[in-house]
Formats: structure tokens, sequence, C-alpha cells
């Protein structure tokens, strides 16, 4: 009887910790879900490499020296209107509403080099596909296994 009263005890603090862990930590929402939410929404300004893939498709034609109109309020507004290399997007990272559009590798670069005052929360998702092309020399062996 008293192993079964200990153990039921046991079994309720165990439940009630889990449940006041998960309460006290919180998800924080974000402002938008994806990244037509920023241009939509436009409160956050964008963050984008000037010489970036991700910079060129935001553009109507590659062709283009500005982005396309419904970029062009987020894209160019402060701090984030001229980003060139890692090191602008370094001092823009932690400015208020400022959302950034890296690809992970040199997103990864960018916050281990950097000494970040703030926090940085992920949007995972596929927003544009890059083409690649793979070239090789003649009478490869394994071309027709790339090929498959």
């Amino acid at each position: 009887m008293m192993t079964t009263l200990l153990f039921s005890l046991l079994l309720y603090n165990s439940y009630s910790a889990v449940l006041m862990a998960s309460l006290a930590v919180t998800n924080p929402t974000l402002p938008f879900s994806n990244l037509e939410d920023v241009a939509r929404k436009g409160t956050h300004a964008l963050c984008v490499r000037n010489l970036s893939y991700a910079y060129m498709r935001l553009k109507e034609r590659e062709s283009n020296e500005e982005v396309a109109p419904r970029w062009r309020d987020v894209v160019s507004r402060k701090p984030c209107s001229n980003i060139v290399d890692n090191r602008d997007l370094e001092a823009a990272l932690c400015e208020w509403g400022v959302a950034v559009l890296e690809t992970p590798p040199n997103m990864g670069v960018v916050i281990e080099n950097a000494s970040l005052s703030c926090q940085m929360k992920q949007i995972r998702g596929q927003y544009f596909a890059v083409p690649v092309s793979l070239e090789l020399r003649a009478r490869f062996p394994y071309t027709s296994l790339i090929n498959s």
C-alpha cells in the first residue's frame, strides 16, 4: 500500500514537472511566417546581399538593376539598403525590425564570426531552387550514374 502511494506521488510530481517546464519555455510568435509575408506586411526590412542569388531572384528580370516593385520597400529600407558582403550583414543583424534572407551555410559563417547581442530565429523553407551545371571530362566513368 505504501509503495503504491509513493509510486503515485512520484508519477504525479513527474507529470507536474513536465507540465511546468513546457509552460515555462514558450516559443515566441513571429510577425511573419514566410518570405511572402515580409513583402505583404512590410513591417520589417529585408537584408539580402546585393551580389547573391537570392537578390537576383527578387528582381523581375535578371538584367534589371533594381528588385521588383513589391520587394523594393522592404529591401531598400535602412539598415538593409546596401548589403554587399558579410560585414554589412553582421552590422544589420541585431537591429530592430530586420529579417535576413541568406543561405544556411553563409548565415552560419556570419553568426560564427560575429559577436551577436541578440538571438536569431530561422524560418525553415526552400524559397529558390538554384540551377547548377556540372562539367565533367570526356568519357568520365561515372557520367551515367550521375545522370540517373
